[in-house]
Parts: C-alpha cells; structure tokens; sequence
C-alpha cells in the first residue's frame, strides 16, 4: 500500500503512517484527536478549513459538542507552542474555523504548487482575490449540514467569475464523501420553455451518485410526478396510480413532490443543487425554489443559484424580484460577486507567469486593469492574447514581456469584441444611443458632452 503524505513545518514533522509528530525528529506526546485536527489542517494548508469540515474529518459518524474542537484546537496549539493572538502555525477565523498559517513542505503540498517554468500553452489560474466569497459559501454548507436549509443567490455581471466561484467552491467538497452534489443549467430558450429544466437536470446528475434504483426509488414514492419526466430512470414501472397521476397534473402538486423528494434525499445526506443561469429560467423552476426556500421543515440542503442580474431585468425575468424578496424574507442570501482590484490581478499574474522581465508585474497589472476594469474573464482573456501574440514569452526562469511592441496589447481580443457586441446588441434604443455618444466622446468624458451629443 502506498504511504500516507507526510508534512514538515518549522522544527516540527508530521509522520502520518505512525500517526505522531516530531520535533527535531523526537516525538511529541499528543493524543489521537489533536493530531488528526493537525492533519485535517494541514491536508488543506494555506486556506480556511470550516468547523463543519474539521468534525467530518476527525469525528466523521459522531456528534460531539464544538467545546470538543475547542479542546482539541487548544491541546494542539500547546504541543506547537502556537498562541491564538499571535498564531504561528494555526489562525482562528472567527465564527467559521481555522487556517493552518505555516509554511508546509510535504510531496502533496509540492504536487500541488504551480511549476515554475510554465508552458506557453498552461492555463491561466482562474481564481483569484475570492478568499472570502469561498468562506461565505463554506458557512452557508456548514449551517445546512446542521440541518437549517440554505439558499444563496451568487450574483454579478458576465464574466466576473460567477461560475469560476462555484466550481472552486465544489472542488473543495470532492474528497467528501459524505456530500451529494449536483450541477443544473439554465439554457436561452425561444418560444415555450422546458418547465424545471434545470432541477430535472440535477436529478440526473445526482443518479449516479445516489443510486439509479435509490433515486428512482425516493421518487415513486415522494415525486411521481417529476419521475415520469425522467423516463430513461422510470424505465419499465408501472403507470401511475389515479392519484398520484392528479397530483402530478398539479403545477402546486409538482411544487410539493420536489420540496419533499429533496429533503428525503438531504435525510440520508447532505444535499448541494448548484443551478447555473438563473436568469435564463423558466418561471416554474423560480416558483419552485421560493416554495422550497419557504418551507420550515428542517433540511440539510444548500442550493446555490447563479445568475446575471442585468439579464434579469433585461428578459424581464420574475427573478429580478424574486431574489430580493426572499432575502428579505431571510429565506436566500446574496453573494454579489465585485470586480478584481490591481493587486488581485498582480496576484493571477504572479501565480500564472511566476518571474516575469522587461515590465514589473505591478505595472502590467495596472494595465490590464485599465483595460478590463478588472473583469475576471476580460482579464484572464486579454493576457492570454498578449501569450498568443507573444508579448509574453516563456524564457529559462519565467516569462518575458515584450515592451518594444506593447502599444499591441492596446487592442481587444476577438473574443471579447464579440461579446461587447452581443452585450451592446441586449441594450435598448435609448441605451445604444448613451453609448454611441459616449464612444465618440472618448475613453474618458464629463456627462455634459454626452449629453451635448445627444
């Protein structure tokens, strides 16, 4: 069998197949629950690990009170010589969990680092400066696993990083065993909708993770009605019963069956539905998630719903209401994703390019910032033009930037230009007009010339 990882840090050495730890190679006296809580931190060094994900870790399949993390944190922090007010090794985040602080040397850690001679052709880091919208995300899992159903609409323009957000935030959860997680997507449709598009899609998704024959199962039983629409998991069943054929020709019967299907499953285990593109969705999906946010019954279940408010109020979508009334009501929360500042995009660049020449890092990112006001994806698109067009070029040690044509990285992206235009095309008359003036006015215009164009 393979070995388990080992960690060094400081003096100290975690020796995970005899499960002790070191101090200048002698043993440290330490029992077994502080010493799993110091592996659990250090198998994700470097970022917040929830009270949630720490009882999972060390006390998976026992109910203990918080004062037993205490504890444990506390006799952890001893054998370290580690103090709450000034941490070395382990930092408290209050009301949410801890951050192991330290440098981490392990095969693990070192597998995970970026390479430092990247490849031309190595993708971009996509996340940056989110350290926070992930935290708020890890709170919201922690309190649905404690049985308090949560809804939390993730919010901002196209290519803020809604979507990047998520993903990171899922890939956290994929070592968890004792989570379900399903993605479903909203689509751009014309003419008559698809109803429950998205949650249909969920339940396909969580098939193979539940069980086709649990899934089915859960379904005949609570949500007759959603199972005839799944007719690949139905298979050969038989027709349904009188009454539950009525209930399933009922839109408020349709609404029941789903919101006590998803808490039966959530009932054996936690339950993530991720809905994508909220503001593309059908009506009834919209009615369904404020008749699930609204009911008391308890729920291990998070749904995390993402979407553009300007295309909601654009499609006239009944979401553009629908979000703030149930935040309102306590019933939904709103993460509004916010631009990246100079300093986030310093950070992708450092993580992408590693030792950059011929322009500091700190100046280039107050270009690309100028030019994409720091949008994620007009910021990681427009570097990577200046990589296709080779402004930036690999060299022995890192990267080079081509200052002698710089003015090249002035112009915009095919990619980015099309999507202006499809965004520019979504405006009304009067707001192309706004823009129109506003172009021949310049990068930069007082309102009085714009409106002297006008």
């Amino acid at each position: 069998m393979p070995s388990k990882p080992g960690w060094r840090f400081g003096p100290f050495e975690v020796d995970a197949d005899d499960h002790r730890l070191l101090r200048d190679g002698e043993p440290v006296a330490l029992t077994r629950k502080p010493l799993s809580l110091l592996m659990a931190l250090l198998e994700r060094a470097g970022r917040l690990v929830t009270k949630a994900e720490l009882f999972d870790a060390v006390w998976a399949g026992t109910v203990v009170s918080e004062a037993a993390l205490s504890r444990a944190v506390h006799e952890l922090r001893a054998a370290l010589g580690d103090a709450a007010a000034t941490p070395r090794y382990i930092a408290t985040v209050h009301g949410l969990g801890f951050r192991f602080v330290a440098a981490v040397d392990s095969e693990k850690a070192a597998a995970a680092r970026p390479n430092e001679g990247m490849s031309a052709t190595a993708p971009p880091s996509r996340l940056v400066a989110r350290e926070n919208e992930l935290a708020f995300l890890d709170v919201a899992l922690a309190v649905a696993r404690s049985g308090r159903r949560q809804m939390v609409f993730v919010t901002g323009e196209a290519g803020i990083g809604k979507t990047a957000v998520v993903e990171a935030f899922l890939e956290r959860q994929a070592g968890c065993s004792e989570l379900w997680a399903a993605q479903g997507r909203c689509v751009e449709q014309y003419g008559t909708g698809e109803a429950f598009l998205p949650l249909l899609e969920a339940l396909e998704n969580l098939a193979p993770q539940v069980g086709a024959g649990s899934l089915r199962e859960a379904l005949a039983r609570y949500a007759p009605g959603w199972l005839a629409q799944l007719p690949w998991l139905a298979g050969p069943t038989p027709a349904l019963a009188p009454r539950q054929a009525g209930a399933a020709s009922s839109a408020r019967g349709m609404l029941r069956e789903i919101a006590q299907a998803l808490e039966v499953l959530a009932a054996q285990r936690p339950l993530l539905l991720w809905l994508e593109d909220l503001h593309w969705s059908d009506p009834s999906t919209l009615s369904a998630l404020s008749f699930i946010a609204g009911r008391a019954q308890p729920a291990r279940l998070l749904i995390v719903a993402s979407f553009r408010p300007a295309d909601a109020r654009h499609n006239e979508s009944p979401l553009h209401a629908l979000a703030p009334l149930l935040a309102q009501r306590n019933q939904a929360r709103e993460l509004a994703l916010g631009l990246l500042d100079a300093a986030a995009i310093a950070a992708l660049l450092s993580n992408r390019f590693g030792k950059l020449t011929g322009v500091s890092v700190e100046a280039l990112a107050a270009f690309v910032h100028r030019r994409t006001e720091g949008n994620a994806l007009f910021v990681v698109t427009l570097v990577e033009d200046m990589v296709r067009r080779g402004l930036l070029a690999p060299e022995p040690g890192g990267w080079h930037f081509d200052a002698q044509h710089a003015e090249l990285a002035s112009d915009l992206p095919e990619s980015l230009r099309q999507l202006v235009q499809l965004q520019f095309g979504n405006l009304d008359a009067t707001e192309r007009r706004l823009i129109e003036a506003a172009a021949v006015a310049g990068t930069e215009f007082s309102a009085a010339s714009v409106a002297a164009a006008l």
